[in-house]
């Protein structure tokens, strides 16, 4: 067995090539782009509130 790293969770061997490719290879997660998306949404929420308190 090879050493593999961990990348969300997900044990494997994969090296992105860049912020594209990252991105691209996430997509075959099921679900991890809707969930990055509901997650960047709420910290802006959060975020818009601070700003206005």
């Amino acid at each position: 067995m090879g050493c593999c790293k961990k990348w969300d969770g997900i044990e494997s061997d994969y090296v992105a090539k860049n912020e594209d490719d990252a991105w691209d290879y996430a997509g075959e997660i099921p679900g991890f782009h809707e969930e990055y998306i509901r997650q960047a949404e709420e910290m802006l929420e959060i975020a818009r509130k601070a700003v206005n308190e």
